[in-house]
C-alpha cells in the first residue's frame, strides 16, 4: 500500500505508559492511520525508568521518545505535592527548551499534518512552533485541563479557589492563548466542546464533534461462558476519589444483593480502602489491573457496568467499550460521560454524588 501522508502523533503519554483513556485514543488512531498506508509518527515523553513505548505491529508506524526537561514526568504528576506541581505547570507553561526540541523533530520530519492529544508534559509552546514551522495543526481535547490545571472539577465545587482563584485565572489567560494555533480542534463529547466555548477557548478555530470509536467486537448479550444470565455488576477504572469509587461501594452494601457481585477492575491510591469493603463483603470481587485484551470477557458476563464519577468527565472510554459489548451503562449525569445514553434502552442516569438514586438505578438490573 502506497503512504499518502506522514502524520505526527503528539501525546505526552504512549501505551504501555498511559494513565488514562487519552492515551489509548492516540493509541488506536496511530494504528489506525498506519493501516492506511500513512506514515505515523508518535511523540511521546520518555519513561522515567527507561522502558521503552511500545504498540502493535503496524507497520509505517514510528515512535520518538523526549525527555521532559522539567522538575518531574508528567507520569508522576499524581505522587507530587501541590507546590511542586505548582511548579511544574509553571515549566510546563513555558517550557521552551522541550518545545525547541520537539521544533527540532518536526522540522527533521516534516510531517503534512500534527495532531496534538494531550500536551501536558510537552509544553504549552509547542502549538506555537508549529505554526512558526507552517505545518498543519489538529488537537483533540480529552479534558477540562486547559480551564484548571488538576484537570477535575469536581460536582458541587465548580467555583472553589481551585478553579476560580487568580493563578487559576492568570492559567486560563496564558492556555486560551496558547491553544489558540491549532486550527481544528476536535471534540470526543458535545459537552466538552460547547464547555471551552462558553469559557472563552477556541474562539476562532474550526470546532469539531468526534465521538470516540475505541470499543470491542463483542456479543451483543450478557451471559457467561455457561450459559446462565449474568448476576455481576462491574467497575472499570482507576481507584481513585473523583471515579466515585466510594460512592459505588457504599450504594453497592445499601443494595444488599445476596446472588449479586460487584466486580472491580483498576488500580489507584483508593486499593488499601477498597480491599477493606472487600474482606467485609464477599460479594465484592477485586480484579486489579488487567490487560485491555481480557476486558470483553467481563464486558459480556455484566449485568450493567456502573460509571460513578463525581468529577465532570468528557467521554470516558469504558462507557463505549461496554456499549460495543451489548452491555448497559449506568453513569452520573455529569459532563459528557452520560451523551451515549437512552434511559431504559441502553442504561439508566443518576444524579451526580447521590448515592440513593445509584442504588435504585442498580435495582433496575436485580
Amino acid at each position: 500500500m502506497l503512504i499518502s501522508m506522514k502524520i505526527v502523533i503528539i501525546s505526552s503519554l504512549f501505551p504501555p505508559n498511559s494513565y488514562g483513556g487519552a492515551e489509548q485514543i492516540a493509541c488506536a488512531e496511530a494504528e489506525k492511520l498506519a493501516r492506511e498506508g500513512n506514515k505515523v509518527i508518535v511523540l511521546t515523553l520518555k519513561f522515567d525508568k527507561g522502558y521503552a513505548c511500545s504498540t502493535s505491529d503496524a507497520k509505517n508506524l514510528q515512535i520518538i521518545e523526549v525527555s521532559h526537561k522539567n522538575i518531574f514526568n508528567y507520569y508522576n504528576i499524581g505522587k507530587k505535592s501541590i507546590c511542586l506541581r505548582f511548579i511544574w505547570h509553571i515549566i510546563d507553561t513555558f517550557n521552551f527548551r522541550l518545545a525547541n526540541d520537539i521544533a527540532e523533530i518536526l522540522k527533521r520530519e516534516s510531517p503534512d499534518i500534527v495532531t496534538c492529544h494531550n500536551i501536558k508534559g510537552l509544553s504549552l509552546l509547542t502549538p506555537l512552533k508549529i505554526k512558526k514551522l507552517k505545518i498543519k495543526n489538529y488537537a483533540v481535547v480529552h479534558d477540562v485541563s486547559f480551564y484548571t490545571p488538576s484537570g477535575l472539577i469536581e460536582w458541587g465545587k465548580e467555583k472553589s479557589w481551585e478553579h476560580m482563584g487568580v493563578l487559576t485565572r492568570i492559567y486560563r489567560f496564558f492556555t486560551r492563548r496558547l491553544m489558540s494555533y491549532p486550527e481544528k480542534i476536535f471534540f470526543p463529547s458535545r459537552w466538552l466542546l460547547d464547555f471551552y466555548y462558553k469559557n472563552g477557548f477556541f474562539i476562532n478555530q474550526e470546532k469539531l464533534y468526534k465521538p470516540n470509536e475505541l470499543g470491542f467486537v463483542c456479543e451483543n448479550k450478557s451471559v457467561d461462558s455457561g450459559g446462565k444470565v449474568a448476576n455481576n455488576f462491574l467497575y472499570v477504572g482507576k481507584i481513585e476519589h473523583h471515579k466515585g469509587i466510594l460512592l459505588l461501594l457504599d450504594a453497592f452494601e445499601r443494595l444488599k444483593p445476596t446472588n449479586v457481585t460487584l466486580d472491580i477492575i483498576g488500580n489507584g491510591v483508593l486499593m488499601s480502602e477498597v480491599k477493606k469493603h472487600a474482606q467485609t463483603n464477599p460479594n465484592i470481587k477485586i480484579h486489579g489491573q488487567i490487560s485491555r485484551e481480557k476486558l470483553p470477557e467481563f464486558y459480556r458476563n455484566a449485568k450493567a457496568v456502573i460509571v460513578p464519577s463525581v468529577v465532570y468527565e468528557n467521554a470516558p472510554n469504558v462507557v463505549y467499550e461496554a456499549l460495543s459489548c451489548g452491555v448497559p451503562v449506568i453513569v452520573a449525569r455529569i459532563g459528557g460521560a452520560c451523551e451515549p445514553i437512552i434511559e431504559g434502552k441502553n442504561g439508566y442516569i443518576f444524579n451526580p454524588g447521590d448515592v440513593d438514586d445509584l442504588v435504585e438505578k442498580m435495582k433496575k438490573y436485580l
